[in-house]
């Protein structure tokens, strides 16, 4: 009915083109069926700005569903590039927010008891693989925002640790801080989840002297606006960091 509809629309010799737009701008898009339907129609009558338009009520509607990789893709074809990053933003404190808590249910599992922890049996952990598979699935998309390729950093980086890849963890770390990749609000997560597991890592050094110095200069600026909430952990990564320094 709606093909058919345009289709009439469109040969109208007078203002044909003008009323089609009328028609499909007053299309109720009630449903991502419906709405691939209109986005069909608008890419055979060249109506691109509605077409925008459509992406970005299923990215809205993807949102509101907590469906952030499909939220962002859509965004991305609207070419709403700040729609783009305020979703990164959600999605990458979401990914903090679980896997804090996984990490935090791990250890309580561990110390309880000596089996193997069933990670299919725990939600709080399942949910960890389950975003990073989301995330991947933006790998392909062309990135747009440093938001949303830190998000993709940092799945990488994730990665990297459960592959045991901690030399090329230790290189992304100082990549994402120092090419500034990383939002501010992420910094003092990435120091301490991240490096400083690494600047405790027993069989060797991870971190060269640049490395090292770099992770400093972070340390430093982040110290800065936060001295008083955080100054046990900044003296006690500064002495790391030192202490890694001297070895070398």
């Amino acid at each position: 009915m709606l093909a058919i509809s345009c289709r009439l629309f469109a040969a109208c010799p007078q203002n044909g083109h003008e009323l089609l737009k009328q028609f499909v701008s007053h299309i109720a898009i009630d449903s991502e069926k419906k709405a691939f339907k209109v986005i069909n129609l608008c890419q055979k009558h060249g109506l691109m700005e509605h077409e925008r338009v459509v992406y970005s009520i299923i990215a809205r509607r993807a949102l509101q569903q907590g469906r952030y990789g499909a939220s962002i893709h859509w965004y991305i074809m609207s070419g709403e590039e700040r729609r783009v990053a305020s979703v990164a933003m959600r999605f990458m404190e979401e990914y903090v927010r679980a896997e804090v808590v996984a990490e935090n249910s791990l250890t309580r599992m561990a110390s309880a008891s000596s089996e193997p922890v069933d990670v299919a049996s725990h939600p709080d952990l399942a949910r960890i693989f389950e975003i990073d598979g989301m995330v991947n699935a933006l790998t392909p998309l062309h990135v747009t925002t440093n938001k949303l390729g830190f998000l993709l950093k940092y799945c990488k980086l994730n990665k990297l640790f459960r592959n045991g890849d901690y030399d090329a963890a230790g290189r992304l770390i100082v990549e994402v801080l120092i090419d500034r990749i990383a939002p501010k609000k992420f910094w003092l997560h990435i120091l301490y989840r991240k490096a400083l597991p690494l600047l405790e890592y027993k069989p060797r050094l991870i971190f060269d002297p640049e490395a090292s110095c770099a992770l400093m200069q972070a340390l430093e600026e982040l110290s800065m606006s936060h001295r008083k909430e955080y100054a046990c952990f900044f003296f006690f990564f500064f002495f790391l960091i030192t202490c890694t320094c001297i070895k070398m």
